[in-house]
């Protein structure tokens, strides 16, 4: 075992895995049939919501955020998820949760957030 050439293998890994995540949007979707919001990412925004909105009925963009803070924004939001046709990525938000989504634009924004939640 060339342990050289096996961790040359998993930097690559993980340097492809990066450029793969910086290159998502985190999505936030509303649906009025559910009154409840779609928390996602995605290469391209636009494309997925015409795809959930198939299955789910019309559905509004509430912010585009640039970077992949999918996971992140899951664990602030865990308490409130609800499962609709075997899907877990739906939230029930208040008000006050959507205008703390508007103002995400930096990793600073959900470091700060997640230390006072944890």
């Amino acid at each position: 075992m060339n342990t050289y050439k096996d961790l040359n293998k998993f930097e690559n890994y993980i340097k492809n895995k990066k450029k793969e995540l910086r290159n998502k949007k985190t999505y936030v979707f509303y649906s009025k049939q559910y009154d409840l919001y779609k928390i996602g990412h995605s290469k391209n925004p636009k494309q997925r919501i015409e795809e959930l909105s198939k299955v789910h009925g019309k559905l509004k963009t509430i912010v585009i955020i640039e970077s992949n803070y999918e996971v992140a924004i899951h664990r602030v939001f865990k308490d409130r998820v609800v499962k609709i046709k075997n899907e877990r990525e739906w939230f029930d938000l208040s008000l006050n949760d959507i205008k703390w989504l508007k103002t995400i634009n930096d990793s600073e924004s959900i470091k700060f957030f997640l230390d006072k939640v944890r």
